[in-house]
């Protein structure tokens, strides 16, 4: 995982110096405006192969962000409350949730749908079935490569 973020924050960090130096010439409202289409897009688009890095690699990215937000002068509380300017952490776990969305509903490629297929109506997937079950004998790296994966979000 390293390799990807490494590879997501040389393209964000030199995109991120050009807005500073712009800074400005705008409000911050429309600083933030400005991270959004041209920042939010780039960190964003492998978040579903990241979403299993390790905590302290995702938070470099996060990082980036805080630093963009302190250059403006605003905390991640006043740019989320007052700007709808979300942590990436946050913004991760709804990309996560709405990529399940719509699997349920069946607005996802095919290769998808095998990979995560539906619980029939008649069977009741619950803690004991023998798939959650097998789960258990995992070693402790694999619990937690599990836990931080897509199909633990399933699980929950």
């Amino acid at each position: 995982m390293q390799p990807c973020i490494g590879g997501i924050l040389a393209k964000i960090r030199p995109k991120i110096r050009a807005l500073l130096r712009l800074r400005h010439l705008y409000s911050t409202a429309a600083m933030l405006n400005q991270y959004k289409c041209h920042i939010w897009g780039l960190k964003e688009y492998s978040n579903g192969a990241i979403i299993i890095a390790p905590i302290s690699q995702l938070k470099r990215l996060d990082k980036v962000q805080r630093w963009y937000l302190h250059e403006l002068g605003l905390t991640d509380r006043d740019a989320f409350v007052n700007h709808n300017f979300a942590p990436p952490s946050l913004r991760r776990c709804i990309g996560m949730l709405r990529f399940l969305h719509k699997r349920v509903l069946r607005k996802c490629h095919p290769g998808v749908m095998a990979i995560l297929p539906s619980v029939r109506s008649d069977v009741r997937a619950d803690c004991s079935s023998k798939a959650f079950h097998s789960f258990g004998d995992m070693d402790s790296f694999q619990i937690r490569l599990w836990q931080r994966s897509l199909f633990a979000d399933v699980h929950i």
